[in-house]
Parts: structure tokens; sequence; C-alpha cells
């Protein structure tokens, strides 16, 4: 919602919004682009404003909604907004999936840079170099496409990137079954499809023609990286376009999944006829995101590390990066976010945790749930016996103790955990 609210003032709207949970950092970046926010949802905040922009994590019952539909302004979700912006544009790019989206969707923007495009770029994390929301003019316009409450079919892209399809928001949809059918329409029904042909369901409706579009992989695709090397966790490799070499990769970030990242604005770019030289310069020139495998600091020669993984996979793929980084002990602290998302992976949650012996688990990060019952932390305790819970400041502190020299400290969590994590390092 910032980079909106920014995007908005710097088209010469007046902007205000309210938000119970803004951090001190997102606070201080809104005010210096003279957007104020209010600590409180009252009706008396929206004040004179004509439109009235929601995101879906807010409940209908919310004083400010509710008073925005009774007085009979505008009001428009999160998405119909970024549907409103990207009409502007010449062409629309959109980046689904389940995992990867801000990483790939950042950079994308980052090759539209290195080759000289005009474009805008909306983010759904912090850029190291473009922030959030970044806009040089309206050619492209290159946005994540989110399948929570199939928000991804309402706004469709000339170039639709499907990177992989997981169980995931299953609280929005009757089965896994209707949840795969929502991320195969999104490509469908895009002008082009650019497809990981190594997820296994995506490469099922490959084979059974349900999906057509550009490929990208390890083999047998479009676009394929070969010759990877792993250096420090970070890769480089190089990158066959229909079986010809095209470029060099070489990438600043580590993991392994950024690879298929990277291969995925290869074939977008190229679908435009950009110089593939450029494009691999662009993805050098990518520092990452925050919160995506990113070092906060270091105590008692320790380096604590913050991740988004807030699913199985992608705690899979933060824990084989940390395990090729750490040269001593890992700890892992991770934080559940939602109630229902613990308690419907929740097996696979103690499975893609087993194998971490210093491991701590902290309350669940509700969000927009109430508990009612099941998907608790415990619930996740109980399935990993050598594991701890942790609740309090003292117990917190008490776990990160243990870590010296040469260890890693790895927090995990889509929701309080990093500003947790940074607030002790501050100490």
């Amino acid at each position: 919602m910032s980079a909106l609210a920014i995007c908005l003032k710097r088209s010469g709207m007046i902007v205000c919004g309210s938000d119970r949970a803004a951090s001190a950092e997102m606070l201080k970046r809104l005010a210096a682009n003279g957007i104020a926010v209010f600590p409180i949802h009252k009706a008396e905040n929206l004040g004179d404003a004509q439109v009235v922009v929601y995101s879906d994590g807010i409940s209908e019952e919310n004083a400010e909604l509710r008073a925005a539909r009774l007085s009979g302004r505008l009001v428009l979700s999160r998405t119909d907004l970024l549907k409103i912006i990207a009409g502007n544009f010449r062409h629309v790019v959109t980046v689904a999936g389940s995992h990867g989206k801000t990483t790939a969707t950042s950079m994308l923007a980052h090759c539209l840079g290195s080759c000289g495009a005009e474009f805008s770029a909306y983010i759904g994390g912090w850029d190291r170099t473009f922030g959030n929301f970044y806009s040089s003019g309206k050619n492209f316009f290159v946005t994540e496409s989110c399948e929570y409450k199939k928000n991804l079919l309402r706004l469709n892209g000339e170039t639709a990137v499907l990177l992989n399809v997981d169980k995931d928001h299953m609280d929005c949809y009757h089965s896994f079954s209707e949840l795969r059918e929502c991320f195969y329409t999104y490509a469908e029904r895009a002008q082009t499809a650019v497809l990981c042909a190594d997820d296994p369901y995506i490469s099922e409706a490959l084979c059974c023609h349900r999906l057509h579009g550009i490929t990208y992989g390890l083999e047998n695709a479009d676009y394929v990286a070969y010759d990877l090397v792993q250096n420090e966790g970070r890769y480089s490799f190089q990158v066959s376009e229909q079986g010809t070499p095209l470029c060099a990769v070489r990438l600043r970030i580590p993991g392994r999944s950024n690879v298929y990242n990277a291969l995925s604005a290869v074939a977008v770019m190229r679908r435009y006829g950009f110089c593939a030289e450029d494009v691999a310069n662009g993805l050098e020139a990518f520092q990452g995101v925050e919160r995506r495998f990113e070092k906060i600091g270091e105590r008692n020669g320790a380096a604590w590390v913050a991740d988004y993984a807030h699913h199985p996979k992608e705690i899979e793929s933060a824990l084989e990066t940390a395990k090729s980084l750490c040269k001593g002990e890992l700890y892992v602290l991770f934080e559940p976010h939602t109630y229902s998302r613990t308690a419907t992976l929740l097996y696979e949650f103690a499975e893609s945790l087993s194998s971490v012996q210093n491991l701590a688990i902290l309350p669940v990060y509700a969000a927009r749930e109430y508990y009612a019952g099941k998907g608790d932390a415990s619930d996740l305790v109980q399935l990993l016996p050598q594991s701890e819970y942790i609740e309090t400041d003292e117990e917190l502190r008490n776990f990160l103790a243990r870590a010296g020299e040469g260890d890693m400290c790895l927090f995990l969590g889509a929701g309080s955990i990093y500003g947790r994590a940074k607030r002790e390092l501050s100490l």
C-alpha cells in the first residue's frame, strides 16, 4: 500500500492513510514523501477524501472502510487501483507464483533499468536500489500479482510470469485443484506466458497442452541455465536461448532459487528484444530485497540473517542457503504466519524444519486472523521435539546468546520477527 501511496503522491494527488502496525522506517519514508499516516483506524481519518483504497487484509467491519461505503465515496481495492494505474502503460508485465514474486519483480526492474527502458515498477518488498516503487516512464509497468483472494485474475498482464505453483492461501480456496486452476487461468489470459518448466505442476500443464508460452528451467526449456557454479552461496551460470548460448550471468545474492528468478527475467526481457548482455548486467547489479536472506548484522561473531520465508518450501530454500554459508552452528528462529497456513501445512512445516537442531518457534503472527482452535505454534512444537517455544524477550535473548564466532542466527517469517530481530540487535 505504501508504494501505491507514493505513486499517487508523485502524480500530484493528496494522499494520507491509516496503519496500526506501520514500522518506524516505513512511516519515515512516507513522511519524506509528504504522506501522513494515522495510527488508529477511525471514520474521522477520511476527512475530505474522494477515493478510499483498502488492502484485502482489511475487514469489512473496519471503521474507515464502513464509513467510506456509507458515504458513497469511490472505494477501490489495492488491486483495483493497480489495474487503473497499469492501464496507463504500453506494456504490462505481471509476476505470479507461490514463491519468489518480489525478487523476480525486482530483478526484472533492474534489467529494464540496465537496458535503458522507460518503466515503472511496483515491488512488494524494499529493493535496495529502487525501494518499493520506481518510475522513469510509462512504457513498461512491472508488478507482482498475488493469488490471495484470486487477485491475480483481476490484473491482466500483456506478459504473465508464472514462477511456481504451491499450496498456500488455502483459506481463500476450496481445494488445491481450485488454486492450480487460478494460476493456470492467469497464465492463459495473457498474450504471452513465461513459465517455469521445472515446476511439477506447470510442467504437467505444459505436457497436457493446458499451458503454452515461453519456458525456462535447467533443461528442456526455451531458456536454460547451465554450468552452474556456486561461490559462498552465490551462483554464476550460462544461459542458452533455444539451444544457442546467449549470455553469462553472475548473481550477487545467495540462493539456488534465484537462478530461476533470474531466468524468468531473462525470458521476459528477450521477449521484448532487449540485448542479452545488458540484461545480464542488470541482474549482476541487483543487490537484493530487504528480508530476502538479508544479513542484518552480527553479534558475538555470529551473523544475523533475516528471511521472509513463511512457507515450507521457502524455509527449505532458506535453510539450504544458510547451510552452504554457515561455518559453525546454525540457530533458527521461526515465526509462523497466520493460523490457517500453520494448520493447513502443519506437517509440511515440521518436515522442513526437522533437520534443524537449534530451533526456536515463536508465537503465530496472526495478521488478519483470530485463533479458532487450530494452527497454534504449540502444535508445531509438539511435532519438533528438538525445538523450543519462545515467547518472552528474555527467552529470546537466552537462545540468541548461545551463538558465537562463525555461527549464524536465521530469523524466518513474514510477520513481526524482522522488527524484533533488528530491535534486539540494536540493544
